[in-house]
């Protein structure tokens, strides 16, 4: 895969189209997102995954992937179990995904589901190109024999899932634009085949990415994440934590505060409700401190995590067990959907 990667950048590249939830107004079959399994949701999977599917009101059908299978590929082999599935889709219900019409799919029983499916499409994906995918550049510089090929291989399972269902949309930061790449280059050659699949638009939420308490991107890998689990002493010490002087090394003004991560967190959350102009006017007039700023962010992260948490009234053992069939059933749902539209593929005339 390195020699082979070693080819002219952006020959043969396709631009991927990409699109802000609120700009989003062209109808569509089916759009969909994934999430990989961990001990809890964070900031970022509700601003990239979860905030704009709740939003999407032009989709006919939106799928959210419980990625069981790329949580293996990630290394996190530990946190595939029915326990943190159950922390999940608990979380997932209490934000209100069930009530907008989203099917969940565990993507285990569904590329299980179009196996043949699966086999066809890893003849068209291009190993070359693999290299254009940033996170993979960045994990094989810093890899010291440790790497698995799931982890190289991902984006062809990404490209597969959006092939399978026809999606035309994919609900993401926009850090993610090298994976979308090389899915719509996968795309491509599978209509150049003749299959005649829709071009895949990267839609992101109210911002590009939300960004951690280092400044970092917000991930579990970074561990710079706010939970959704975490608690009100927990959020507050990491919100303080929070870099506000010199964030941007450009700053003109050494006493300068860069309240960007700040900004960003409150446009997630508290959609409209700040004026972020009259904030930062407020602060340059010395009516308000960075310390105001971060109180408010605190608030409004304890405001969500309340609303997204289940009341005492709840059995939460009884509902898993729902929300476990529900999940079932709709993975069921969803493999009909690809097996609907990959069964009328004559497989075997285009391979």
């Amino acid at each position: 895969i390195l020699r082979l990667g070693r080819h002219e950048k952006g020959r043969g590249s396709v631009m991927t189209k990409v699109i802000k939830i609120e700009d989003c107004v062209e109808f569509s079959d089916l759009r969909l997102t994934g999430i990989r399994i961990g001990e809890s949701l964070h900031l970022g999977h509700y601003a990239g995954n979860i905030w704009p599917i709740l939003c999407d009101t032009r989709a006919k059908r939106k799928v959210l992937i419980i990625a069981d299978v790329m949580t293996r590929f990630s290394g996190r082999k530990d946190a595939v179990n029915w326990r943190k599935i159950d922390s999940l889709l608990l979380q997932l219900y209490a934000l209100g995904v069930h009530e907008k019409g989203v099917l969940l799919c565990l993507e285990s029983k569904f590329l299980e589901a179009i196996n043949q499916f699966v086999s066809f499409c890893f003849s068209y994906a291009p190993v070359a190109k693999l290299m254009d995918v940033r996170p993979l550049k960045s994990a094989l510089a810093l890899d010291r024999g440790g790497m698995v090929l799931g982890q190289l291989i991902f984006p062809v399972y990404q490209a597969i899932e959006c092939a399978a269902l026809s999606c035309s949309g994919l609900y993401s930061n926009v850090d993610n634009i090298s994976i979308i790449d090389y899915v719509n280059s996968v795309i491509k050659r599978l209509n150049m085949a003749g299959m005649g699949l829709p071009e895949v638009t990267l839609i992101t939420g109210r911002v590009s990415y939300l960004r951690g308490i280092d400044g970092r991107k917000m991930s579990v890998d970074n561990r710079n994440a706010i939970y959704l689990n975490d608690s009100e002493c927990i959020i507050r010490k990491k919100v303080k934590k929070i870099r506000t002087d010199r964030l941007r090394v450009n700053l003109p003004d050494s006493s300068a505060a860069d309240h960007a991560v700040l900004y960003d967190i409150l446009r997630v959350i508290d959609v409209g409700r700040y004026d972020f102009n009259q904030l930062e006017l407020d602060y340059n007039e010395r009516k308000i401190t960075s310390m105001n700023i971060k109180d408010m962010v605190s608030e409004s992260i304890m405001t969500l995590i309340a609303g997204a948490s289940l009341n005492e009234r709840h059995d939460r053992q009884s509902l898993a067990l729902e929300l476990r069939r529900r999940l079932m059933k709709d993975t069921d749902m969803v493999c009909e959907l690809a097996m609907d539209y990959t069964g009328k593929v004559k497989i075997c005339n285009l391979m």
